[in-house]
C-alpha cells in the first residue's frame, strides 16, 4: 500500500474531525430522518461508511 493511497479508515478518521461529521447529519435531515427514529443508529452508521467511501473515490489532486 502506497502512503498516499486512501483507505475507508482514513475516511473514517477524517469524519471525525474539523466537525465533518455536520455533513452526515445535515443529509439525514434533508432525508428527514431525525433522532427519534427507531432506525436512526443504522441509517447513522451508513452514511458513516458512504462518507468514507467517497472520501475514498474523491480524488486527491483537485
Amino acid at each position: 500500500m502506497e502512503n498516499n493511497e486512501r483507505t475507508i479508515k482514513l475516511g473514517l478518521e477524517h469524519l471525525l474531525e474539523d466537525g465533518h461529521e455536520k455533513i452526515v447529519y445535515g443529509a439525514l435531515k434533508k432525508l428527514h430522518i431525525n433522532t427519534r427514529s427507531v432506525e436512526f443508529d443504522d441509517f447513522l452508521q451508513e452514511a458513516r461508511l458512504a462518507y468514507a467511501k467517497a472520501y475514498v473515490r474523491f480524488p486527491q489532486d483537485l
